[in-house]
């Protein structure tokens, strides 16, 4: 439990609207359920949507409907699987730790203009280059797991494509063995509740 966390979320401007999406009183209540597991970081947030519905009052499928609208303003961040196999999540601090920050959301495209196949809902800035925005797409899922700052210095030294849903690293040499050993286990658990993104791919 951590009243820092709790005490962030209660801050909130609420109703509001984040990222094309009204911020409501049953939202700000249900995040505020899971601020109740947060760590002083924000993180190692794991409860069963049982827990969740339990302390609200909600329907297990009404909480499950508002966690994944709080998801999409980018105020609850994907962060893989706790240790009791539910879904693990992280509050977006900004960079003093003083308020909750929602992830910015810009939409992927696929259309012929398009910087090619980039999943609906990726996290991008339009501004980026094709390759900032396919590690962009990448740090939607990993930021904030502890592995992803070596292995994104890795990648930002590779060639990305994107392939039937999964990002394609390439031009890596001998290390692409070493990548896939060292950070596939941990991608394939924080791919788990992906709808986007199926697989990383680690090519010589």
């Amino acid at each position: 439990m951590s009243v820092k966390a709790m005490a962030l979320v209660w801050d909130m401007e609420c109703p509001k609207q984040y990222d094309e999406l009204e911020f409501k009183p049953y939202h700000k209540f249900v995040l505020i359920a899971y601020a109740d597991h947060a760590d002083h970081n924000g993180k190692n947030i794991y409860p069963a949507v049982e827990t969740i519905a339990r302390k609200t009052g909600y329907h297990e499928r009404s909480t499950q409907r508002i966690t994944h609208e709080v998801e999409a303003m980018g105020m609850l961040v994907p962060d893989g699987m706790g240790p009791r196999g539910t879904n693990k999540w992280f509050l977006p601090y900004d960079m003093g730790g003083v308020k909750i920050a929602p992830l910015t959301r810009y939409q992927g495209d696929k259309n012929d203009q398009s910087l090619g196949a980039i999943p609906s809902g990726v996290k991008i800035a339009p501004e980026l280059t094709e390759q900032d925005i396919y590690i962009s797409m990448l740090e939607k899922h990993f930021f904030g797991c502890d592995w992803w700052k070596p292995l994104k210095k890795e990648i930002q030294q590779a060639f990305l494509q994107i392939d039937n849903g999964a990002v394609v690293v390439s031009g890596l040499g001998s290390k692409a063995r070493i990548l896939t050993d060292r950070y596939q286990p941990y991608i394939k658990r924080a791919l788990v509740i992906s709808t986007d993104l199926r697989a990383v791919v680690f090519m010589e």
